[in-house]
């Protein structure tokens, strides 16, 4: 049995997304926000948490002010919340 079709539909797979991950990028990358800092190439969660602390401090620079954060770090989390039990539990 030849396997050769099946890897050139992967290569060429793999060639096609790389294509549209290009064109996606130069297309939607300047209308993004800048405070998006998941599914962006050299931007993390350091950065988010960089970012969140700055604004924090400047806030608390304000005479009477607090600031109140929480972070939630969920594993797969959009695959695996359920939305109705959430809300319930938000309310």
């Amino acid at each position: 049995m030849s396997y050769r079709p099946v890897a050139l539909a992967s290569l060429l797979m793999k060639t096609l997304e790389r294509l549209i991950l290009g064109h996606l990028r130069s297309t939607a990358g300047p209308s993004m926000d800048p405070l998006q800092f998941t599914y962006r190439p050299g931007v993390g969660l350091e950065d988010a948490v960089t970012c969140l602390l700055h604004r924090a401090l400047a806030h608390l620079e304000k005479p009477g002010s607090t600031v109140r954060i929480m972070f939630f770090d969920f594993s797969s989390g959009f695959n695996t919340i359920q939305p109705g039990i959430l809300k319930t539990n938000l309310e």
